[in-house]
């Protein structure tokens, strides 16, 4: 285990952990490393280098929507920004929630430095994407045969 910017963080050989908020982490498999400069607030998509498909999602994203990614080696979540006042769009990713104070004090060390990135799939996204493709076997005939297991 490691403390990073305050935050215990581990992550084992081979990838995975536990993010900033605790929350078991599966690596993402096939991954395309992705690198940015850590310049300010946010994370915008013109500055990511690497992965252009990742990119194209970002840009594609609706604002509020969120991911799950490893900045400089801390797993938090970050957001898709609101459109600007006037209409136009904001392709950029901001902190959320405990993620928002851990880069904030990594970035008073990390400003102007190169960082990798990297999405990841926290274990309560994955089991959230899944519920949908696991209701099928909700019915009143499931749960009367499987009641006494």
């Amino acid at each position: 285990m490691v403390r990073l910017c305050g935050a215990l963080h581990t992550k084992p050989k081979g990838g995975g952990g536990v993010g900033v908020d605790g929350r078991p982490v599966i690596p993402h498999h096939a991954v395309t490393a992705m690198y940015t400069i850590a310049n300010g607030h946010a994370i915008w998509s013109k500055n990511i280098q690497g992965d252009t498909v990742f990119v194209a999602r970002v840009e594609a994203m609706r604002a509020g929507d969120q991911v799950d990614l490893e900045v400089a080696g801390v797993v938090g979540k970050w957001e898709r920004m609101r459109d600007g006042h006037d209409g136009r769009r904001t392709s950029g990713l901001k902190p959320v929630g405990e993620m928002r104070d851990a880069w904030n004090r990594m970035l008073a060390k990390l400003r102007g430095t190169r960082i990798e990135i990297r999405e990841v799939i926290a274990a309560d996204s994955y089991l959230a994407a899944l519920a949908p493709l696991l209701s099928e076997w909700e019915s009143p005939e499931d749960e009367a045969a499987f009641r006494d297991l």
